[in-house]
């Protein structure tokens, strides 16, 4: 009853479009579904934050388990989007990883390379490989972009980076809102304008 009820408030804030941030709340970290089947009990809160930040969009960034040397630090959300940080502890320090969800992304000076996600277009724009590894990658889709903003330190960035971008990755808006009227015995709705999910 305590979580359905944490879920009703961060439904209920985000739909008055309040402004607010998280301060490292371990549950509220983005989790991704279990890769071996999520049960209703695993709701991530921080992903639904990240889903009434932008109800447009039709896919969520979500965490699976970091990589030895990073480590998630915190979300922040407002009704014009919804970011989080992650630290490396071997290279870039406080705020590395920058992964932010927005409804549309400035890909100028940024050139499109070959994508392994369904129904997603990719893009990279790379800053400086001289003393590290600067870039953002963008991943663009209906609805909304998810942009990876790196600030690696190093030799090893670009393969930092590389390892990260099969750490974070992305769960549909339909599968958040059935576990979430599965979990609430249909009491709550992620979209409730919009039984379809498009707003």
């Amino acid at each position: 009853m305590r979580r359905i009820a944490l879920l009703c408030c961060l439904l209920l804030l985000a739909a008055c479009k309040a402004s607010f941030i998280l301060g490292n709340p371990p549950a509220e970290k983005p989790q991704c579904p279990s890769q071996t089947g999520q049960s209703p009990q695993e709701v991530s809160p921080g992903v639904l934050l990240m889903a009434q930040s932008v109800r447009s969009a039709s896919w969520l960034p979500c965490l699976n388990a970091l990589p030895v040397g990073f480590s998630y630090e915190r979300l922040d959300a407002t009704d014009r989007g919804a970011h989080f940080w992650l630290n490396s502890g071997g290279g870039g320090g406080s705020h590395a990883v920058r992964v932010a969800l927005s409804r549309a992304c400035d890909l100028r000076g940024a050139h499109e390379t070959p994508s392994d996600r369904n129904g997603m277009r990719r893009y990279e724009r790379i800053d400086d490989v001289g003393s590290g590894y600067r870039a953002e990658w963008f991943h663009v889709f209906r609805g909304g972009c998810v942009t990876y903003r790196f600030d690696l330190h190093g030799a090893t960035g670009a393969a930092s980076a590389a390892t990260l971008s099969a750490t974070i990755s992305f769960v549909s808006r339909a599968t958040i809102a059935q576990q979430l009227h599965d979990y609430s015995g249909g009491r709550l709705d992620l979209d409730p304008t919009s039984p379809g999910g498009n707003q």
